[in-house]
C-alpha cells in the first residue's frame, strides 16, 4: 500500500492543436468540397492595411469637388427655356396671349353658331305649330261669320214683320218662331297656345323677319279686341231675352219646339201647327210699344254685329292667311 502511494501521477496528455485543426479541415472538406480548380484566395488574416498618402487624398478630394462645382455652374448657365426662373421675352408673352385669345375667340364663335342653330330650330318649330293654330282659327272664324250672318237675317225678318202691323195683327206663335233662336254667335275659341308660349318665353325676338313679328302682334291684338266685343254682344243679347220674356208666351210643347229646330218648313203645313195658331198661347202684352222695344233691342244687336262681319272678322282672317304665307316662305314649308 505504501508503494502505491509513492507512485507519482502520470502527466495528462495535452491535445495537439495542429492535429485538431487538420482534423477539422478534413471534416469540412468532406462536407463542403471545394473546386480543386478554383484559384487560391489570399490569406487575409496576416495582411496589414495599406497605408495611404494624406496629401494625395486631399488633392483628389479637391479635384472632385472642383469638378462637381463646375458641372453645377454649367447646369445653371444652360437653363431650359421653360425653367421657372427663365425670363420670357416679350415675343413669347405676345405669342401665348395671341394663342389664348384665339382659343377663347374661336370658342365664342362656336358657341354662337350652336346657339343660333338651336334658336333657328326652336323658331322653326314655333312657326309650324303657329301655322296649325292659325288654320284652326280660320275655320272658327268662318263658322262664326255664318252664325252672325244668320242672326242678322233673322233680325231683319223680325223687323219686317212688325213694321206696319197693329197689335191685333201680331200673333204670339209668330213672335215665338222669330225669336226662338239666339242672336248671339258662339264664343271665340282662339288657338293661342303657340302665341302665348312665344310671348312668355321671349322667343318673339328670334323671328328675324319683321313682317312676321308685326303680323303676330297685330293678329294677337285683334283677337283680344274681338273677345272684348263678344262680351258687349253677350250683354245686348241678354237684354233682348229679358224683354222677349215680357212680351212672348213661351209655353209651347217640346214636340213643337223640336219640330221648329229640325224641320220648320214642313211643320208649318201640318194641322197641328194650325191648331196651335188658333188656340195656342197669346201675347203677354196688348201694348204695341212693348213689341217695338223688343225690336229695338234686336236692332241694337244687328248694328253691333255689322262691324264684326263687315270688317273685324274678315281682317282677322286675312291676318291669319298672310301670316301663314309668310311663315311658309320664311321657313320653307310646303
Amino acid at each position: 500500500m505504501s508503494e502505491e502511494k509513492n507512485i507519482p501521477p502520470k502527466p495528462e496528455a495535452v491535445p495537439d492543436t495542429n492535429q485538431a485543426q487538420q482534423h477539422e479541415t478534413e471534416k469540412n472538406e468532406q462536407h463542403f468540397p471545394e473546386d480543386s480548380h478554383a484559384p487560391n484566395q489570399p490569406e487575409t488574416g496576416n495582411l496589414e492595411p495599406e497605408t495611404t498618402n494624406p496629401r494625395l487624398t486631399d488633392t483628389v478630394g479637391q479635384e472632385t469637388s472642383a469638378n462637381q462645382t463646375s458641372d453645377i455652374n454649367e447646369m445653371e448657365v444652360h437653363k431650359h427655356p421653360h425653367h421657372v426662373t427663365h425670363k420670357k421675352k416679350f415675343g413669347e408673352y405676345l405669342l401665348e396671349f395671341s394663342m389664348l385669345f384665339l382659343a377663347v375667340f374661336l370658342g365664342f364663335i362656336a358657341e354662337n353658331i350652336r346657339e343660333h342653330y338651336v334658336e333657328h330650330q326652336r323658331v322653326k318649330q314655333y312657326a309650324r305649330s303657329l301655322i296649325h293654330d292659325l288654320k284652326e282659327d280660320t275655320a272658327m272664324i268662318n263658322l262664326i261669320m255664318g252664325q252672325i250672318q244668320e242672326a242678322r237675317s233673322n233680325i231683319d225678318s223680325f223687323a219686317a214683320y212688325i213694321t206696319g202691323r197693329k197689335i191685333q195683327d201680331i200673333r204670339n206663335i209668330d213672335l215665338f218662331m222669330m225669336t226662338d233662336r239666339s242672336d248671339l254667335y258662339r264664343p271665340y275659341a282662339w288657338s293661342r297656345a303657340t302665341i302665348e308660349q312665344i310671348k312668355n318665353s321671349g322667343s318673339l325676338r328670334y323671328f328675324s323677319n319683321d313682317s312676321i313679328v308685326n303680323r303676330i302682334s297685330a293678329y294677337d291684338a285683334l283677337s283680344r279686341h274681338l273677345d272684348e266685343d263678344f262680351r258687349g254682344d253677350e250683354e245686348r243679347e241678354a237684354n233682348a231675352k229679358a224683354k222677349r220674356n215680357q212680351v212672348v208666351d213661351m209655353n209651347y210643347p217640346d214636340q213643337f219646339v223640336s219640330a221648329l229646330e229640325n224641320n220648320r218648313d214642313s211643320m208649318m203645313n201640318t194641322a197641328w201647327f194650325k191648331e196651335l195658331t188658333l188656340n195656342g198661347p197669346a201675347l203677354l202684352t196688348g201694348n204695341l210699344n212693348d213689341i217695338k222695344i223688343l225690336l229695338n233691342e234686336k236692332i241694337l244687336i244687328r248694328n253691333a254685329l255689322a262691324p264684326r262681319i263687315g270688317r273685324e272678322l274678315p281682317l282677322a282672317k286675312n291676318y291669319a292667311k298672310e301670316l301663314i304665307l309668310l311663315l311658309k316662305k320664311e321657313y320653307h314649308f310646303e
